[in-house]
């Protein structure tokens, strides 16, 4: 009858001695999930360039050949870009100096780009003015050795904040913009004296390493044309 009674009585006291903790009881293990791993976002470049911050380099722009050049392929080059015009009388007496400057500087590997964004010189208005017949004349008429880009949306003049043409930007290798403004504080060629070359000390900095001292001054000659955006009212 013991013998019987002993394993009753162990199957009863079990369920007692399990909640009190004499029994010891092991959980199943539930497998670990494997780490997602975090996607990186893309990085994400200001819609308005300012010193001190990076240039989008997806900006892309032609060239009045019809060939793509985008700021991502010219990355690890220091770059000077100005805002162009073939009419404005101030960007004729700036040309001279430009192309001086370029010259100069393509010794030391610094690249000179050209930007045209005014909508009266990009106006295509029959056969005669496809393909930029203007913008060609004059940049060979003036020995202009760098190459010309088209801005007729004023994406790269948006983003640049660029007011007049010439407005002048400098870029360093790693794709900050430097400087931004006029070239000198001598619009008209007239100054004898004092004059202050502010996009050559601002390559000449860029160059050394060191920081721009005037890095923002304040750009003179024509204002840039922009394309007016013209928005369809609907229907009612």
């Amino acid at each position: 009858m013991k013998h019987f009674l002993y394993p009753v009585f162990s199957i009863l006291l079990s369920p007692l001695l399990v909640a009190q903790g004499s029994i010891p009881t092991t959980k199943p293990q539930t497998p670990k999930k494997p780490a997602v791993p975090k996607k990186q976002s893309p990085k994400k470049y200001p819609k308005l360039f300012s010193v001190g911050k990076p240039v989008d380099p997806a900006l892309s722009l032609k060239t009045i050949t019809g060939k793509t050049i985008s700021f991502k392929s010219l990355r690890g080059k220091v770059i000077v870009v100005h805002f162009w015009s073939t009419r404005c009388p101030f960007v004729k007496l700036s040309d001279p100096k430009m192309i001086a400057l370029a010259k100069n500087y393509a010794k030391k590997g610094v690249i000179f780009l050209a930007i045209n964004a005014n909508k009266t010189e990009l106006r295509h208005k029959g056969p005669k003015t496809q393909g930029y017949p203007e913008l060609k004349k004059v940049a060979k008429d003036r020995g202009l050795p760098y190459p010309i880009l088209v801005d007729p949306g004023n994406k790269a003049a948006d983003r640049f904040q660029a007011r007049t043409t010439p407005h002048c930007y400098v870029i360093d290798a790693q794709g900050i913009l430097r400087y931004q403004g006029a070239l000198d504080n001598d619009p008209r060629g007239r100054k004898r004296e004092g004059v202050r070359h502010y996009l050559a000390e601002a390559i000449d900095a860029v160059l050394s390493g060191k920081k721009v001292q005037q890095a923002n001054t304040r750009a003179y000659g024509c204002s840039i044309k922009r394309a007016i955006v013209k928005k369809h009212r609907r229907r009612t």
